[in-house]
C-alpha cells in the first residue's frame, strides 16, 4: 500500500472520511497534465484534456468498496478566473457493486473558488469513480466549441464501515462483546490493541515465517498460530476478533486461526480475568501497535426478531423478520447493513 495515500484517510464526520482514490486514467492528456493531478493534494497543478474531442473522463478506482457521500470538484483557480466555467456539465458517475454506472448528479453551478459538490446516494456501495463531460460549456461570452475538462482536485468523502485508527485514543461503548471487532493493517504488521481488561497482540516474525499472538493474562509469550492465514494481493491483513463467554476466536484474511477457550489457555489467570467480564473501551496503543489503520465491527447490534428470539451474531447481509413498531401484528424485514454494521428495517406488511 502506498503510505502516502494512506494519509488521505482524515476524519470528515461521522462514520465517513475522505475515501482513498487509485489507479487514474483518462481520455486525453494535454501537456502531460493527466487525471493523477486531479488527486495529488497540490492545488497548483491540475488535470487538462485536449480540446479536440466530443466528450471527455477521467476515471479512478476506489481503493476499497464504499458509499460514497459527497464528491466535491475543484475548478481552475482566481488566476484563470475566465476559466472556471470550464466544470460546468461535469457529470459524477460511480460504478457499482452490481456492476452498473450510476450518475449521481451534474455541475450546474460553482462558487467564488470554482469549486462544487454532488451528492451520492448513501446506500450504493461503488468500486469505481468518474468524471464524465460531453456538454459545450459556456458562461456569458466564454464558449468553448468542444467538451474541455479541467480539474484542479477532486475530494471524495463516504462511508464503508471503516473508521481510521487514531493511536492512544480510548474508544468507548464498542460493545466488543456481543459485535466483536474488525482490523485492517498493513501486512505483516504488528497490530496491538488495548483493553480495560488487558492487551491483545498479533505479529508476523520473519525468521519463522510465521504469524504469532499473545493475549494479555492468557499466554505468558507469544505464540504461534497452528494455521497461517493466506497471503493477499493487496498488501493488508484484515483481523477479526471475537470474544464469547468462553473463548476467543481469531480470524485473520477470512481464515479462522484459533478458538482459545479461557480454561485451557496456558496462563490460568485467562478465565479469571477475561470470562464474563465486558471489554468497556479498546484503543490502539501508539508505542507497540505498527500497522492497524482502519476498524469497524464484525456483527450487527443483538436485535429480538418477530418471534422474541434475541439474534446474536448477525453479519453484514444477514436478514430477519422483526416486529413493527408503528402497525400492531405487522411485520417487516430487518437487514444488517453491509457499511455500517446497523439494522436497516424495511416498510411494514400484514
Amino acid at each position: 500500500m502506498n503510505l502516502l495515500l494512506l494519509v488521505a484517510l482524515v476524519t470528515a464526520g461521522i462514520g465517513a472520511y475522505q475515501l482513498v482514490l487509485i489507479n487514474p486514467t483518462q481520455r486525453t492528456i494535454s501537456g502531460g497534465r493527466d487525471a493523477s493531478k486531479a488527486i495529488d493534494g497540490d492545488e497548483s497543478t491540475i488535470y487538462h484534456s485536449t480540446e479536440s474531442e466530443t466528450e471527455e473522463w477521467i476515471q479512478f478506482d476506489l481503493e476499497y468498496p464504499s458509499a460514497i457521500d459527497t464528491v466535491t470538484i475543484l475548478g481552475r483557480n482566481s488566476n484563470y478566473a475566465t476559466w472556471g466555467y470550464r466544470i460546468l456539465g461535469t457529470q459524477v458517475q460511480i460504478f457499482t457493486s452490481q456492476e452498473q454506472w450510476y450518475t449521481c448528479g451534474t455541475v450546474n453551478e460553482y462558487d467564488s473558488s470554482h469549486s462544487y459538490t454532488i451528492s451520492c446516494p448513501s446506500d450504493i456501495i461503488a468500486t469505481k469513480l468518474k468524471l464524465y463531460d460531453d456538454t459545450i460549456a459556456e458562461i456569458g461570452d466564454n464558449k468553448d466549441n468542444v467538451p474541455i475538462m479541467v480539474i484542479r482536485e477532486l475530494t471524495v468523502n463516504g462511508n464503508q464501515g471503516w473508521t481510521p485508527v487514531e493511536k492512544d485514543v480510548r474508544i468507548f461503548d464498542w460493545d466488543f462483546d456481543t459485535r466483536g471487532l474488525e482490523v485492517q493493517a498493513t501486512a505483516k504488521s504488528v497490530v496491538f490493541i488495548n483493553t480495560n481488561i488487558g492487551y491483545i497482540g498479533f505479529r508476523y516474525i520473519g525468521s519463522s515465517s510465521s504469524y504469532q499472538y499473545k493475549i494479555n493474562y492468557c499466554e505468558p509469550y507469544w505464540v504461534k498460530f497452528d494455521k497461517q492465514p493466506p497471503t493477499t494481493t493487496d498488501g493488508l491483513d484484515t483481523w477479526k476478533l471475537i470474544k464469547t463467554e468462553k473463548a476467543f476466536i481469531i480470524w485473520c484474511n477470512e481464515m479462522e486461526l484459533l478458538e482459545l477457550r479461557f480454561e485451557d489457555a496456558g496462563n490460568g489467570n485467562c478465565a479469571t480475568n477475561w470470562a464474563g467480564v465486558a471489554v468497556t473501551y479498546i484503543n490502539f496503543n501508539k508505542e507497540n501497535d505498527k500497522g492497524s489503520i482502519l476498524y469497524r465491527h464484525v456483527y450487527c447490534p443483538e436485535k429480538e426478531n418477530s418471534k422474541g428470539e434475541l439474534v446474536r451474531g448477525a453479519e453484514r447481509g444477514d436478514m430477519m423478520t422483526v416486529k413493527c413498531l408503528t402497525r400492531k401484528r405487522s411485520v417487516a424485514i430487518a437487514t444488517c447493513s453491509e457499511i455500517t454494521t446497523e439494522w436497516v428495517t424495511g416498510k411494514c406488511s400484514g
